[in-house]
């Protein structure tokens, strides 16, 4: 039985972009749109190239995204520090945590590892949301009515994600062990502080002010023309 022929169509070559663009291979995009890979590079060349432009340029980097997410990372953690001196080194409140009086200092491991683990985790909750408004930006959107739709997709994911992981180390001060309870708090306190002030309020509103700062140098590959309008 003869084979029936491709037809492509724009719903077709925006799927190749996007396949392509997430890092599938040829062979395994020619499946999925049931094609044979020769045919799908012959008629699907610039869009199988124009999906692994966006990839390899979202892969590289935004180098103004990047920096502010550090940035933002170390607002998350030396607030926790903050806290954990607080707390623990001069006192205030540490009856609550069963510690009877301040430590007068904390132990240098608690830093180290606080860092290491809310650094991993606030970078999860950066990505999420820069990268739907990346997605967005690439649809025609402004980058306001993008941060208003990337928002709305991920508050959710982040809230809970974050409350999950606030329980998970809320349960650490809870023991008799003082390097666990102090480890618990920083954590507890550094990912409240990321999911809610920095990730839903400076984050988006830092995006907001960058404009299309946020991605340089490569631009948004892969972006329709875009003129904003003010709202009616």
């Amino acid at each position: 039985m003869a084979r029936k022929a491709f037809a492509v169509n724009d719903a077709v070559r925006e799927r190749v972009r996007h396949l392509a663009g997430i890092g599938l291979r040829q062979d395994d995009i020619a499946k999925i749109i049931a094609c044979s890979s020769k045919t799908l590079r012959k008629r699907c060349r610039d869009d199988l190239d124009r999906g692994v432009a966006e990839a390899n340029a979202t892969v590289s980097g935004y180098l103004f995204a990047a920096a502010k997410a550090v940035a933002l990372n170390l607002i998350s953690v030396g607030a926790a520090f903050g806290a954990l001196v607080l707390v623990f080194q001069e006192g205030h409140g540490c009856r609550f945590l069963g510690v009877p009086e301040g430590t007068v200092g904390v132990f240098p491991i608690v830093p180290i590892l606080a860092f290491a683990i809310v650094f991993g985790l606030s970078m999860d909750y950066e990505v999420f949301l820069v990268a739907r408004v990346l997605e967005a930006r690439r649809t025609g959107l402004c980058e306001n009515e993008a941060i208003t739709e990337a928002l709305a997709k991920t508050a959710g994911l982040i809230t809970s994600a974050a409350a999950i992981m606030i329980v998970v180390f809320t349960g650490f001060t809870l023991g008799d062990f003082l390097v666990i309870k102090m480890l618990g708090f920083t954590l507890a306190v550094a990912v409240l502080i990321d999911a809610t002030l920095v990730r839903i309020v400076i984050g988006p509103a830092l995006l907001a002010l960058a404009g299309d700062w946020n991605w340089w140098p490569w631009g948004l590959a892969g972006a329709n023309p875009i003129i904003e309008k003010p709202r009616q």
